[in-house]
């Protein structure tokens, strides 16, 4: 089956399977952040993107209502798992330093590519050693860790973290149009391009893989919530009998593209 027709499938396949009462369901508090395609909310104030639509389906399957909070700073996110006023967070990374507070389970939805958003007219067309962009003004955002690559370079390179706000893929790119700043980094090959894209500068920019491996995308469950790891032993079963992977997630990726 492609994997088209596997979405397709699994939608069916949530309509035919009974459900609790709505009014029975419990509901959790997933938290986000301005993350498009992945989880945004949009000028008319509707939640969505691609983790929306995944999330949306696992937790109809597993009996639960989802209250999106959001869209919240990152930090602010991470201290509201961690103080169990957030239950889930479903766009999450193996973090170690996440490990205290959050369940992680047992496959990943997702994987990211790390990337460089670089002038279109730059000469710089792939990225191999550190000596490719040494020097390059890179612009980050706090409280994010970058990827290994860009971490473990940070002497070799001018990084300028960049404090939380609204519309901070917008001001990446923009510094990067502009040449305040030779590229702009984010943990996988999506976001930069569709802002680009919903700002008409898709053609002013390029999009480079940084020599990474992917980063598995998961779904993490707060360790405060009471009934944690019996949630998330309820979520890796679901997961399985789902059958979804990277491929059905491109999918939805797709889908807030076009």
């Amino acid at each position: 089956m492609n994997c088209s027709m596997k979405v397709i499938a699994t939608f069916i396949l949530l309509t035919l399977v009974s459900f609790p009462a709505v009014s029975d369901a419990e509901t959790l508090r997933a938290g986000y952040f301005m993350h498009p395609p992945h989880h945004y909310k949009t000028d008319k104030g509707v939640v969505r993107g691609a983790t929306v639509a995944y999330f949306s389906m696992v937790a109809q399957k597993m009996g639960f209502d989802i209250e999106w909070v959001g869209p919240l700073p990152f930090s602010r996110m991470l201290a509201m798992l961690k103080r169990g006023e957030l239950e889930i967070y479903p766009h999450a990374i193996r973090n170690p330093e996440w490990e205290e507070f959050l369940y992680f389970p047992d496959q990943h939805y997702h994987y990211a590519q790390p990337v460089l958003a670089v002038k279109k007219n730059s000469p710089l067309d792939k990225v191999e050693t550190i000596n490719d962009i040494r020097s390059y003004k890179i612009d980050w955002h706090k409280n994010i860790p970058a990827s290994p690559f860009i971490k473990n370079n940070t002497r070799h390179l001018k990084l300028y973290i960049i404090p939380n706000q609204k519309k901070i893929w917008e001001m990446f790119l923009l510094r990067v149009v502009k040449g305040y700043s030779d590229g702009a980094h984010d943990l996988n090959a999506f976001t930069l391009r569709f802002v680009a894209n919903r700002l008409g500068i898709e053609d002013k920019i390029k999009i480079i893989e940084l020599p990474d491996s992917p980063v598995e995308v998961v779904v993490a469950i707060s360790k405060k919530y009471p009934r944690g790891k019996q949630l998330m032993e309820s979520y890796n079963r679901v997961q399985r009998s789902m059958q979804f992977d990277h491929e059905d997630y491109i999918k939805l990726i797709n889908s807030e593209f076009f």
